[in-house]
């Protein structure tokens, strides 16, 4: 299965952290698994619109196609600094600096 995934806005950072939206393409019907590695003192949570996850989600693609999932970064340690956030859907990756 190959599928689209490509981020679609920066949401306003709440006091937590950053949040980002992302869509997911492929063919209809199929689940498509995210996941997101986040720097030391950050934990990267998915939301779909039926579950949130951390570090990993498991996305049940529409039937047109599409999937809409957001990843939210929460501080999770004093002194943790802003950093680079890697998502990735099988062998795509995207880079995100927040």
């Amino acid at each position: 299965m190959i599928a689209s995934l490509t981020l679609i806005g920066a949401l306003a950072a709440t006091t937590g952290g950053p949040t980002f939206r992302f869509v997911v393409r492929t063919q209809p019907g199929q689940t498509v698994a995210v996941g997101a590695t986040a720097p030391p003192g950050w934990l990267a949570a998915f939301c779909t619109d039926e579950v949130c996850s951390i570090g990993r989600v498991t996305l049940k693609i529409s039937d047109r196609g599409v999937g809409r999932i957001e990843l939210h970064l929460h501080r999770i340690a004093d002194g943790a600094h802003h950093g680079y956030v890697i998502v990735r859907e099988g062998t795509t990756s995207i880079v995100l600096r927040f």
